[in-house]
This record gives structure tokens, C-alpha cells and sequence, in this order.
């Protein structure tokens, strides 16, 4: 596990997932992207958040799009937030790097970049490219909403 913002924002996998790690981090909400693993037990007052999603095939986009903007409100709100997946090296950084661009208001490569430097990751293109299409419909969501 490992912190993305100071006591605010951390990635990880299923094994980081313990009572042990939540607690003493001070970790308010946990973001469960992992399609195969379920966790097993979590603090009481923990708040649980669920997409399952799969890296190498064509992701749902609204699923897809209410785990981006979650998490983006988890970022907003400065809720303390482990995001995790299966092995922790691409769904976990890839929806966390498109929440990071929404919220900085970076390009979304350059919150990529950031979110997997010096750590192992291994994105997948297929829900990468997924990923670019949605924040794309976000901002420009957000643009028309403004108007």
C-alpha cells in the first residue's frame, strides 16, 4: 500500500486490505475496483464502495463513469480513501489517475505518469482507452453544466 496524498489518498491490493491498515491510516472509505476478490471484513464505520471492473476487456461505461465521479467526490470531500484492485498495478492507478486529473484539472497522461512513478503498474490499453473516453464525456459534461 502505498500513499498517493498525504493522509488522504492511497493504492493498493487485496492484500492491503485489512483492518490493521484501514484503521491505522485512518482510512474513512475503501474503493474496491477488484472483479474476482471480495473482501472479507472491514471496520464498522467504514464506508465500502464497489465496481467490479476487468482490465482486459470492454468496460461498461456507466459502471465505469460512477467510479471515476465517486471517487472524484471521495477526492473532493478530502474523505481518506484506499483504492485497490486485484494485484494493485492497473485498475487501481488508472481510475485513480482519471479522478486526480478531473479534481487538478491536469491532462489525464500527465495524472497517469504521477500516479505509477518509480512503482511497478501495468495499464491496460483496452480499459485505458476506455478510461480517456469517459473523462473526455465528463469534461465536457461539466463544461455544458457551467453554461
Amino acid at each position: 500500500m502505498r500513499e498517493i496524498i498525504p493522509f488522504r489518498l492511497w493504492l493498493g491490493n487485496i492484500r492491503d486490505v485489512t483492518i490493521e491498515n484501514i484503521a491505522s491510516n485512518e482510512i474513512v472509505a475503501v474503493f474496491d475496483l477488484a472483479m474476482e476478490e471480495l473482501v472479507e471484513q472491514l471496520p464498522r464505520r467504514t464506508l465500502y464502495y464497489r465496481f467490479p471492473l476487468l482490465d482486459g476487456e470492454q468496460s461498461d461505461s456507466d459502471i465505469l463513469r460512477l467510479a471515476i465521479e465517486s471517487l472524484l467526490l471521495l477526492l473532493k470531500n478530502e474523505i481518506p480513501t484506499l483504492v485497490f484492485c486485484s494485484a494493485g498495478m492497473s485498475r487501481s492507478p488508472s481510475v485513480t489517475a482519471a479522478a486526480l486529473s478531473l479534481t487538478n484539472q491536469d491532462e489525464l497522461e500527465d495524472s497517469l505518469q504521477n500516479v505509477v512513478q518509480g512503482y511497478p503498474h501495468d495499464i491496460s490499453t483496452v480499459l485505458w482507452r476506455d478510461i480517456k473516453t469517459v473523462v473526455e464525456q465528463i469534461r465536457n459534461s461539466s463544461i455544458h453544466n457551467k453554461g
